[in-house]
């Protein structure tokens, strides 16, 4: 049960909110813990504990207290629920609508149920350890590490401690008084949890956004860089209000300056012949990472706009008060242009890089093809990102009416090919190659036209070029 509930928060922190995969591994994990032990303690009154020995007794309370603890940690709405019990054999409905969505509510009441019930039966744990205590000869039992405030956070109910309080009748003055400030202390809880929900009916708290189908998870393969500035930027335009003045905030833009910096000066001065053309690969897969960038942040930004567009035509929507229109898909633009240009340009620096730096392309194939492999993959780089983004293009526009509101709202950046100015060099270098080849044969005939045999000799050397490039 340790080993499983340690694994909520890194499966938490591993999927996308709206996947709903971690709060359906939450509710397995706590399902099965609290099936098993609640099996091993005699059931939700635990009447096995009175057999269990001081250690397993401190073990269980020790769990306990870890577990609730890493569900308030993950999950902060359980901390103020305290649903009906139901029984633990029934499986929450939390697939709703078209079957995709987890009903949050539902799963939240799961866990919440799943951690009072044991934290019910800790306190008559914690009673059985305290009557050990009493009737042990061991000095050396250790002291129960449960803080004072936690009495005070947890979802006692009134009724059940009442229950408790008549059939311990026999029970010591100092036991009564001590239950009776229990009592006291439950009511008010239940008073300041009614008060609460009055209050969240009245005022509800503004929630995220769920905008994170407009930033799209990449794949593992993804730069460090990549993957920090795209949760930055689902974060920015997620947050409820002012989403477009979060996002102009972003560090993300002003680090784009220094980093295109970086790698012009890197193409300008680095060796970039055929022993060097990783460090062209590397070059083009950071520049690849700003076009992706910005084509997100272009499209995330609008499709944000558009739900507000959407939200303000909607009066029970609980976001409808909320509003990114102080901007418009045009002011969008206008802040990402300069980043833009700037990143686009450094396309078109790294194809003339690409016909001036490294060489005749022609020559880097047949010399030394391992690096020309390397210029090639980098180059399809590019492609494989492109169709990436044509494709989940297509698959909403497939689900999405033709009109003007089906356009809006949809980005205008492209990330650019590198591959068409690439083979055009290509074709360019092979072609002079070939002429290369026999101007030299024709030159040193030239030369030699005087001597005996001068049209036989080049014949010959005619033949022996035209080999090398047959051969090749």
């Amino acid at each position: 049960a340790t080993k499983l509930v340690g694994e909520i928060e890194p499966v938490k922190n591993l999927f996308p909110t709206d996947w709903g995969v971690d709060i359906h591994w939450s509710l397995c994990v706590s399902n099965v813990c609290s099936n098993n032990l609640l099996q091993q303690i005699g059931g939700p009154d635990g009447h096995n504990l009175p057999e269990l020995s001081t250690d397993q007794l401190f073990d269980f309370i020790t769990w306990v207290e870890f577990f609730c603890g890493t569900l308030e940690t993950a999950y902060p709405l359980t901390v103020e629920k305290n649903p009906d019990k139901a029984p633990f054999d029934s499986r929450p409905d939390l697939l709703h609508g078209d079957g995709k969505e987890v009903e949050l509510e539902d799963a939240i009441d799961a866990l919440a149920w799943a951690k009072n019930t044991l934290w019910g039966v800790h306190l008559r744990a914690k009673e059985s350890y305290e009557a050990h205590s009493q009737t042990d000869d061991n000095d050396t039992l250790l002291p129960l590490p449960v803080p004072v405030e936690k009495q005070q956070e947890s979802h006692i109910s009134v009724t059940d401690i009442t229950q408790e309080v008549a059939i311990t009748q026999e029970m010591s003055t100092a036991q009564e008084v001590e239950i009776a400030h229990e009592v006291e202390v439950a009511q008010e809880v239940e008073i300041t949890q009614e008060a609460k929900k009055a209050d969240k009916k009245t005022n509800p708290s503004k929630q995220p956004r769920r905008t994170t189908e407009y930033i799209r998870t990449h794949n593992d393969s993804q730069s460090q860089f990549l993957t920090s500035a795209l949760g930055e930027l689902r974060e920015a335009i997620s947050t409820p209000d002012d989403a477009f003045v979060h996002f102009c905030a972003l560090d993300l833009f002003s680090d784009i300056r220094s980093i295109l910096e970086r790698l012009k000066h890197t193409l300008q001065t680095e060796d970039l012949t055929e022993n060097n053309c990783c460090l062209v690969q590397s070059t083009c897969k950071e520049h690849l990472d700003l076009q992706i960038l910005l084509v997100e942040a272009d499209t995330g930004m609008k499709a944000r706009l558009k739900e507000d567009r959407s939200l303000l035509n909607n009066d029970t929507n609980p976001f409808a008060s909320e509003s990114s229109l102080s901007a418009t898909d045009d002011e969008v633009d206008r802040f990402l242009a300069s980043f833009v240009n700037d990143v686009w340009e450094l396309g078109d620096f790294i194809q003339e890089t690409f016909a001036t730096r490294i060489g005749s392309l022609a020559d880097l194939a047949l010399k030394n093809p391992s690096a020309m492999q390397v210029i090639i993959e980098t180059v399809e780089e590019y492609e494989v990102a492109i169709a990436k983004y044509q494709d989940y293009e297509n698959q909403k526009d497939s689900i999405t009416e033709e009109g003007e509101e089906g356009k809006e709202g949809k980005g205008s950046l492209k990330i650019a090919s590198m591959r068409e100015g690439v083979i055009k060099q290509c074709r360019m270098d092979f072609e002079l190659k070939s002429f290369e080849v026999f101007s030299t044969v024709h030159m040193s005939a030239a030369d030699n036209a005087d001597k005996d045999n001068a049209a036989g000799n080049q014949l010959i050397a005619v033949i022996h070029a035209a080999t090398k490039l047959v051969g090749e």
